[in-house]
């Protein structure tokens, strides 16, 4: 076994999956450090890669990708939509106000 740096990353890991993985609340990661979007680790949400090819562009910083049905690892076509994000936090904040108290 190698000590150094970088022996083990990759597809060198034994848990490499292809640069894939899901976080524990739903999101598909995919590892893609070239595009816009990218995080620091080069690791882009998988459902705004789709609809980024989909437009042909990267995503704006005021706007979201929304999930349809709801269900955050659905990530085809026909399930994301593409929000102002005002427009999206008014959509999953519906009914949960308060109604004012006398």
């Amino acid at each position: 076994m190698s000590n150094r740096k970088g022996a083990w990353t990759g597809a060198k890991n034994p848990r490499w999956n292809n640069g894939r993985y899901t976080t524990a609340s739903g999101y598909v990661f995919i590892k893609d450090p070239a595009h816009p979007n990218a995080d620091r680790r080069g690791y882009i949400r998988e459902h705004v890669l789709v609809v980024s090819r989909m437009l042909g562009r990267s995503i704006k910083p005021n706007e979201v990708v929304h999930h349809i049905n709801g269900i955050r690892n659905d990530n085809r076509p026909e399930n994301l939509q593409v929000m102002q994000r005002s427009d999206h936090n008014s959509e999953h904040h519906k009914g949960l106000m308060k109604p004012n108290s006398l």
